[in-house]
Formats: C-alpha cells, sequence, structure tokens
C-alpha cells in the first residue's frame, strides 16, 4: 500500500464499515449489477431487450439478490484492504 493509498484507505476507515459496505458494495457493486443483468440476460437469450413477464421476474430477483451479494462483496474488500493497513502499520 502506498503512502497516497495508505492516508486515503485512513479517511475511508474513519467512516467506518457499515458505510463501507453500504457505499461501496450495496451501491456502488450491487445495485448496477442488479439493474444491468436482466437487460444483459434477456439480451444474451433473445438477441433483443424484451420487457415481458420473465424480465420483470429477473429484474426483481436480481434487485434483492446482487445487493445481498454487494454486502459480501463490500465485507471481502474492506477484509483484503484491512490487512493491507495493518501490514503497512507494522513495516
Amino acid at each position: 500500500m502506498k503512502a497516497r493509498q495508505f492516508k486515503k484507505w485512513e479517511e475511508i476507515r474513519k467512516k467506518g464499515k457499515k458505510k463501507f459496505i453500504l457505499h461501496h458494495g450495496v451501491i456502488g457493486w450491487g445495485l448496477p449489477c442488479g439493474v444491468l443483468f436482466p437487460f444483459v440476460s434477456s439480451f444474451l437469450e433473445n438477441s433483443s431487450v424484451r420487457f415481458d413477464q420473465s424480465f420483470f421476474s429477473l429484474l426483481t430477483a436480481s434487485l434483492v439478490l446482487f445487493p445481498l451479494g454487494g454486502i459480501l462483496f463490500g465485507l471481502w474488500i474492506w477484509h483484503g484492504l484491512e490487512q493491507a493497513y495493518k501490514k503497512n502499520i507494522n513495516e
């Protein structure tokens, strides 16, 4: 972790784990994936986007499941950055 990254992580870290997970995991990853996935899936299946019942069912499921996955993603990223931060402190 470089000095600039170290300082930036300290600032982010002060705001707390919950805010980080919400911002980077749920809002930054989960919601965009939840919205894009049904469009990509429909396009790959039909060579166009069809707004039919299956599209809206997939959209609903995606808007629930991807943000939940975003919590796990945010935790994973937080953990990795914390390890790098603590390693940098010990050096």
